[in-house]
């Protein structure tokens, strides 16, 4: 990782669902639901975290300047729990004020979702299991006549193609919920 490791790493196991913004995330998480049980932890990824209906564990961004807008939406909408929040020092635009755990993780890919799979993995999570994050560029769930969205660019591509070699070294423990439920 590098740099100063938040005390928070390696201080979790078991099961980790992780949330995204994907068109996909709630077909997804109908999957997930069928194939896993409690107990599990959570973690949002972006704007996906204000709109779970559900306790959240932690919750990942390349954009920790939003975290401020964003737990205050979350504890106005669903009264919700504190949250272990997580950005990372090398893409935040300015200084955080409401992340609680600053990562200095390389190699991210140049999105939130694979910064989440990193930090869940380096948590300590046995499994991480992917919702909403096709990576396809394909949209989001909350902008569903908006098109496509601008993922794709060709770092990100080769970022998530490579992604095995790059953070994953063969990790059995990272899949998408409708490979979980195959």
């Amino acid at each position: 990782m590098g740099g100063n490791t938040p005390t928070i790493a390696d201080s979790y196991s078991g099961l980790l669902l992780v949330i995204s913004s994907g068109r996909s995330l709630w077909d997804d998480l109908k999957k997930f639901e069928e194939t896993f049980k409690r107990p599990y932890d959570t973690m949002g990824v972006n704007f996906a975290g204000m709109f779970f209906p559900f306790p959240l564990t932690h919750w990942a961004t390349l954009h920790g300047e939003y975290f401020d807008w964003w737990v205050t939406m979350r504890k106005e909408m669903y009264h919700s729990q504190e949250v272990q929040t997580h950005t990372n020092t090398l893409m935040s635009r300015r200084k955080p004020t409401m992340a609680k755990n600053v990562w200095h993780m390389p190699n991210v890919g140049g999105t939130s979702g694979m910064f989440a799979i990193k930090v869940g993995l380096a948590l300590g999570y046995d499994k991480v299991v992917l919702c909403g994050l096709p990576a396809d560029g394909s949209g989001h769930f909350y902008l569903q006549d908006a098109g496509n969205t601008t993922f794709g660019s060709n770092g990100q591509i080769e970022e998530w193609a490579n992604a095995e070699e790059i953070i994953l070294k063969g990790e059995s423990r990272v899949c998408p919920a409708i490979l979980s439920a195959g």
